[in-house]
């Protein structure tokens, strides 16, 4: 099997504001705060994949274990400039991607509180899109053939409106009929 990496050009936002407070932290030893958002390459944080891999079909996530944030509400329509930021892999063939008018049309993001069950989820499209991307000029059987390989580092609270207060979430991303690795965020 043929395979290749593409990674998408998009532009890499500002490292985080080191003034506002909050604390991130993982078991990794990642460094999130370091990483700025919107970067689509792969980064200390990515999620991790053999480079060689590319066998493997599907979708990974990384993200902080806690996330001190202080203020109300926070989410897409809070104002407030906080982030819960979530590292996204995905590896599939040229032809689950090409089906999209987006890049990231076809990723959704899930957070469901421990406590209550209840599910807060979108699709990562933004919601004002760049361009369309490019479609790849290959045949349908040569796109079934080829391996794409995506990274995306984005903040959760530009979909997701998410409730104020401590709470505890278990955090995964789907693509078509992939699931992610579920992950645990606490955001106090």
């Amino acid at each position: 099997m043929i395979g290749f990496i593409v990674v998408c050009a998009c532009s890499a936002g500002a490292p985080i504001s080191q003034e506002r407070e909050r604390i991130m932290s993982a078991d990794t030893g990642c460094d999130f705060e370091s990483i700025p958002e919107h970067a689509a390459m792969k980064d200390p944080c990515s999620p991790e994949i053999e480079e060689s891999d590319f066998e493997w079909r599907g979708i990974k996530i990384n993200m902080p274990d806690k996330v001190s944030i202080t203020g109300g509400e926070y989410g897409v329509l809070s104002g407030y400039e906080m982030r819960v930021p979530v590292f996204i892999l995905l590896q599939v063939t040229l032809d689950r991607i090409a089906k999209y008018e987006f890049e990231r049309e076809g990723i959704n993001l899930i957070f469901v509180d421990q406590k209550t069950g209840k599910s807060f989820t979108d699709n990562l499209l933004e919601s004002n899109p760049s361009l369309p991307m490019e479609k790849p000029e290959f045949s349908q059987e040569e796109m079934k053939s080829r391996v794409s390989r995506y990274y995306y580092n984005i903040n959760a609270l530009e979909f997701l409106e998410l409730p104020s207060g401590e709470t505890t979430y278990d955090v995964y991303a789907s693509f078509e009929e992939f699931k992610s690795n579920v992950m645990t965020v606490t955001l106090k």
